[in-house]
């Protein structure tokens, strides 16, 4: 039996009702990948910077603070990782809360799932963000 969408039905107005508060996290989720992203660029401008144009012989001091700043670096990594998939599982939600009302089939469970491993992901995104921030400020020499 083929799917059958029904476009006369009520339930349009629920779904978009439903899909406002998965659009708002997803907006946060986009904006959580910006400041990581920032972030991570001045990581990698810093390493640039020490580093230099050529390669050359590092003291003990800097080749600390590479090391620092490549755990850094691998923090802000897993926190886009985290934080995107937060952002996808999101934009699942609103999908598939829109498919519920066309097709008219209960596909709650997905959704709930859906959710909570949006959550998850934004949770864990926001934990290794703090680790991150953490860590630049446990390194911070002024």
């Amino acid at each position: 039996m083929p799917l059958q969408f029904n476009f006369a039905s009520p339930n349009y107005a629920s779904a978009v009702e439903l899909a406002l508060g998965p659009v708002l996290f997803m907006s946060v989720s986009m904006l959580l990948n910006s400041s990581i992203g920032v972030r991570l660029g001045h990581v990698m401008d810093r390493a640039k910077f020490l580093r230099g144009d050529s390669v050359r012989i590092l003291d003990d001091e800097h080749e600390h603070e590479l090391g620092v700043l490549r755990l850094r670096a691998r923090l802000l990594q897993r926190a886009m990782r985290a934080s995107s998939l937060g952002a996808l599982m999101f934009a699942m939600v609103i999908t598939l809360s829109f498919l519920t009302a066309f097709l008219q089939v209960d596909l709650s469970m997905v959704l709930a799932g859906c959710f909570l491993t949006a959550l998850l992901g934004i949770v864990t995104s926001l934990i290794v963000l703090l680790r991150e921030s953490d860590l630049a400020l446990n390194n911070l020499r002024l």
